[in-house]
């Protein structure tokens, strides 16, 4: 089936793993970044509340808690630690011109730096909460003191920026990081034994790595399907009349022939027909989003392990990520969380669909539209 009428195959790699709906949670898919790479995220937290300040000083601000995650606490001194080395790695190797738009995101209209926006709070408060949750999930699973091998820290010192970013990052902040990737990188390679491998999965469902080689001829109405079919049941030259009739023009060019493919490639209406039905035979009417099909199969191919190696290589490694994404997700829903309510607040079902701290509600003249664009805009998000 041409690819205009094709959708993304379910478990390949063109399905987005879940690691990615958990955005900047998980250090496997969100890690500090350069400010030309602020995520959408990190900038509408901060872009938010730009000229809004939240009442945590920059030293002295005592010994109070927070932020609680269960019976694990974030006091005031230790936040303050946290955006100060947050705030160094967002800093590193910008022009002046993206420094003194941070910085103003960052502390507001502070020109004394004594305070901090209450979006970047929120930001920093987020990333020790998730931190902390898989840490905890880390722990319940009893699983070896962690450590990414050589491949594993060369991708996520990549994703920092490089080596030479990675040394200038605050070595608390580093450790964290690195500390939160290697956690989950053990917990996904659980999942991943869990899952099991290429070879042991391509051998309990072979039948799931079968293609077709099947035709069709699309056209808009099921009363014009019935007429072409009653057509060709009657002797008409299938070939011929996909020709002149089916509004696939790609494959009508070549005899309504699509080729050998892999079912999953096509709309699910589609796929359904070409794997059940008898080879040779002409199907009724198929309804799906691009008209009526009328569908023969020629025949249906074995693929080699071979042939699947890679793709399911990579299926498997995204059913372990989701799989150990979706435990922390629960884990986040679960959670106990509480925050001093002058740095944020909890949002019970956040945009994800699980909780997130958000910047304490400001007045709507606290924020400056203008100041927001431009910095979206400087951050290549506008």
């Amino acid at each position: 089936m041409p690819r205009t009428l094709g959708e993304r195959r379910v478990g390949s790699l063109s399905v987005t793993s879940s690691v990615f709906r958990l955005r900047h949670r998980l250090a496997a898919e969100r890690y500090p970044r350069r400010v030309a790479r602020v995520s959408a995220t990190v900038a509408v937290l901060l872009g938010a509340s730009i000229l809004a300040s939240c009442s945590a000083q920059s030293s002295g601000v005592g010994s109070s808690a927070v932020l609680q995650v269960n019976d694990w606490k974030l006091k005031s001194a230790e936040l303050d630690s946290m955006l100060n080395e947050f705030s160094q790695a967002q800093l590193i190797s910008v022009s002046e011109e993206q420094r003194a738009e941070l910085t103003t995101k960052m502390h507001g209209t502070d020109v004394a730096k004594k305070t901090w926006s209450s979006g970047f709070t929120a930001f920093v408060l987020n990333e020790a909460m998730q931190n902390q949750v898989i840490h905890e999930e880390f722990l319940s699973r009893k699983l070896p003191t962690p450590s990414l091998d050589t491949e594993e820290r060369t991708q996520f010192v990549a994703a920092l920026g490089g080596e030479e970013i990675y040394k200038k990052l605050p070595k608390a902040y580093r450790s964290a990081t690195e500390r939160r990737q290697a956690e989950f990188a053990a917990m996904n390679a659980a999942s991943l034994k869990a899952v099991g491998t290429p070879e042991a999965y391509f051998a309990k469902n072979k039948a799931k790595f079968v293609q077709v080689c099947a035709a069709h001829i699309l056209v808009d109405t099921e009363e014009e399907a019935l007429s072409i079919k009653t057509k060709i049941d009657g002797g008409g030259d299938f070939a011929a009349i996909a020709k002149a009739s089916s509004k696939d023009t790609g494959s009508g060019a070549a005899g309504g022939e699509l080729g050998c493919a892999d079912p999953a490639g096509f709309v699910p209406e589609f796929a359904a027909v070409t794997r059940t039905i008898e080879l040779g035979k002409l199907s009724e009417p198929v309804k799906t989003q691009f008209g009526y099909h009328l569908i023969k199969v020629a025949k249906r191919e074995a693929q080699p392990f071979d042939a699947v190696k890679a793709t399911l290589d990579q299926q498997l490694k995204t059913e372990a990520a989701d799989a150990t994404s979706n435990k922390l997700i629960q884990r986040i829903k679960k959670a106990k969380l509480t925050v001093d309510p002058k740095f944020g607040q909890v949002q019970s079902a956040g945009e994800q669909g699980f909780p997130q701290i958000v910047a304490k509600k400001l007045p709507t003249d606290a924020v400056d539209p203008a100041a927001a664009a431009a910095v979206a805009e400087a951050a290549g998000l506008g």
